[in-house]
């Protein structure tokens, strides 16, 4: 590994597990001194290609996320297989491919710790290579808007470089902004990674949350500004990395390795945990029985200034009726 002459490759999901990791299906079961592994995991980056697999799978079934050990998986290891490698729109650099585990027998020793961490060992893992993906994202911000730079420095409309149009300054200003912001974050959680310190969940996932938005955002405004460039093929170097690599690869980054909105959720009970919910109002009934409520008294309200209004004119037309018979009584 330190070589570099093997990698390990992080085998968590499957295809009924994704977000919802716990609901995974792999099964380990004890056998003497050996470990049985069967099952399928999905999504994995070089499948086929690293020598050594973290898998994750169920010890202890029905006991949830307490149920769930990990184990070192090696490629020549007898019943591992993988599958065709995906064709993914961007992050091409490296194969993605299914894992195939029948009946693979493992030692005792390939267990890693103890039976039922393997779910809390997955996470504290997440928490570090969250970072990872936010530098990539930040990586891909900051290449973008280079390559969009050069160009508006270059091209010229109406006798100047477009650089010198308002519009564009501000799109290069709001990217060079985000990917300043998306920096700090980004260091401030690699810090609290090397540290190790308890605060790093948060700062992992809203660095990669931010940073891969942001990136997102950066590259869309970045082909805005590279304008004609963006449907021409042959197009140079930076301008055709920036507009048909960057902006797919991104398209991995946000959700990989957990939908785009997983990371929030340590953002929200972080906040929570703080401030507390709001509480409800006393009285008040659940959320559509209010409304619904709400509505039939508008119908109510309605249908009394509609009865108010309609005695209103009948009253002034009796009034006119009674004023004319008067007037005609007196002629």
């Amino acid at each position: 590994m330190a070589a570099g002459e093997a990698m390990f490759s992080y085998c968590l999901s499957e295809p009924e597990a994704g977000s919802d990791a716990a609901s995974m299906t792999t099964r380990a079961v004890r056998d003497g001194d050996e470990w049985v592994l069967d099952g399928v995991k999905r999504w994995i980056t070089n499948a086929g290609v690293s020598e050594f697999y973290t898998v994750f799978a169920v010890t202890e079934p029905g006991a949830g996320a307490k149920g769930i050990s990990a184990f070192v998986v090696e490629k020549g290891d007898a019943g591992v297989s993988f599958g065709k490698p995906e064709k993914k729109l961007g992050i091409k650099g490296s194969p993605t491919a299914e894992v195939y585990l029948d009946s693979v027998r493992l030692p005792a020793g390939r267990l890693i710790g103890e039976a039922g961490q393997g779910f809390s060992l997955a996470m504290r893992t997440l928490d570090h290579t969250r970072v990872t993906i936010a530098a990539q994202a930040l990586g891909i911000a900051q290449g973008a808007l280079d390559a969009a730079t050069a160009y508006a420095a270059e091209r010229e409309q109406f006798g100047r470089p477009i650089a010198a149009f308002q519009g564009v300054q501000f799109l290069l200003a709001d990217a060079a902004m985000k990917i300043s912001a998306a920096r700090e974050l980004t260091y401030a959680a690699a810090a609290r990674s090397e540290r190790g310190d308890g605060d790093l969940t948060y700062f992992g996932a809203a660095a990669k949350c931010f940073a891969s938005d942001a990136a997102m955002q950066i590259t869309t405004d970045m082909v805005q500004v590279l304008r004609r460039l963006r449907l021409h093929p042959g197009l140079p170097a930076r301008t055709h990395d920036a507009r048909r690599q960057d902006h797919p690869d991104l398209r991995g980054h946000q959700p990989g390795p957990a939908h785009r909105h997983r990371p929030r959720t340590p953002a929200r009970q972080r906040v929570l945990g703080r401030v507390g919910s709001r509480p409800k109002r006393a009285g008040r009934p659940p959320g559509p029985l209010r409304h619904a409520a709400a509505g039939r008294g508008l119908q109510i309200r309605l249908r009394q200034a509609t009865t108010a209004a309609t005695a209103k004119a009948d009253a002034a037309a009796e009034d006119r009726n009674t004023s004319g018979l008067t007037q005609n009584g007196t002629s």
